[in-house]
């Protein structure tokens, strides 16, 4: 299908979701909310992120808390054939009636049925805080730069490590296609250009490498991995960039979850840093199974063994992105540099960006 045919098809499914969604609401729904109010969560599915999102959620309970709306919410960016009919391409800019934005921009609209009924945490609307509104999700994800610039609100990038997290997309069969979509976009021009622009070269070669494989199975892996780097490095340049956006590490938060967990608290208020050092205390407590210690279930852990993947996969995969230059990456100097709320302010869209990831324009 020609790229003029594909764009006429994603306008008409964009007019008949607006056709549909203003029967359902109105036609002013999702455009008349304050997204400064926003707290956005974004990162790869897994149980990592459901963790933090959680965690956040109970630490300020106040605090209206939105679960995966953009799924809940049955957004369609998709023909009906795409299993994840959430995902977009590459956007670094989105009209503000798109749908994405539309419906992110209802959760702050205080007359909506919708955002009132399916909030994730049943805040009663006599108790809610209404300065900020916290929403954890993993679809749309390439979106990522379009919604911090559209909606100029404090927004959390978590990183993910992407053989761990490939080996839990493999054990979750309702995540069936996810990334599938990311998988191809983040290889087109746009994207290489906004966040490869200098060392894309390897990345392009293992792609084609990874596309002419025999056995399905590790196409997949391969594929799905080298997206989920190349995510993370999309992250950590926008969270360079944009002064309302700071990126976290997924081993960061293994190794020190009470330091990341007073960083992210942050983006909901002071207030409620006494509720966060309870639970994050409840949450960092370790157990001992035989001669072996480990942490509880709530909080993510980068020592439980692979469960799908074999340690030939797991070793391929770590190979290929060492050699696309997408791993290694969550370095204690990136940590440090992102390490507080306090560092927003000193970003700003065409500072300064490292070395390894600076991205165009």
């Amino acid at each position: 299908m020609s790229t003029r045919i594909q764009n006429l098809t994603r306008q008409a499914g964009e007019w008949l979701w607006h056709q549909r969604f203003n029967r359902l609401y109105s036609a002013e729904t999702g455009l008349t909310g304050d997204p400064s109010r926003l707290r956005l969560v974004l990162g790869v599915a897994g149980p990592e992120l459901q963790w933090l999102g959680g965690l956040l959620s109970r630490c300020a309970s106040r605090v209206r808390y939105y679960n995966e709306p953009l799924k809940r919410m049955g957004l369609a960016l998709q023909p009906s054939s795409v299993a994840d009919r959430c995902a977009i391409g590459f956007s670094k800019f989105l009209p503000e009636d798109h749908p994405l934005l539309r419906v992110t921009r209802m959760l702050v609209e205080s007359d909506n049925v919708w955002a009132t009924e399916r909030m994730s945490n049943r805040v009663p609307n006599a108790d809610y805080d209404p300065n900020s509104c916290l929403v954890k999700e993993s679809r749309s994800l390439l979106a990522a730069e379009a919604m911090i610039r559209a909606f100029e609100c404090k927004t959390l990038l978590v990183l993910s490590e992407p053989v761990r997290t490939v080996d839990q997309l493999f054990g979750n069969q309702e995540l069936d296609g996810y990334l599938e979509v990311e998988s191809q976009a983040v290889l087109k021009p746009d994207f290489l250009t906004r966040f490869l622009p200098r060392d894309r070269r390897d990345v392009i070669a293992a792609a084609r490498i990874i596309r002419r494989l025999p056995e399905s199975r590790e196409r997949s892996i391969l594929s799905r991995a080298m997206t989920v780097g190349l995510l993370n490095r999309m992250f950590r340049i926008l969270g360079v960039r944009y002064a309302t956006a700071a990126t976290i590490s997924v081993p960061d938060l293994a190794r020190t979850p009470s330091r990341v967990v007073q960083l992210v608290v942050e983006l909901l208020g002071g207030e409620w840093r006494e509720s966060a050092e309870l639970h994050v205390a409840d949450a960092s407590v370790t157990v001992h199974e035989g001669d072996l210690q480990a942490r509880r279930l709530r909080i993510p852990s980068l020592h439980t063994p692979l469960q799908f993947l074999t340690d030939k996969e797991a070793v391929a995969c770590r190979d290929m992105l060492a050699e696309c230059g997408l791993a290694g990456e969550d370095t204690d100097q990136l940590i440090t540099d992102v390490v507080g709320i306090s560092a927003f302010p000193a970003r700003r869209e065409g500072a300064a960006v490292p070395d390894h990831g600076r991205a165009a324009g």
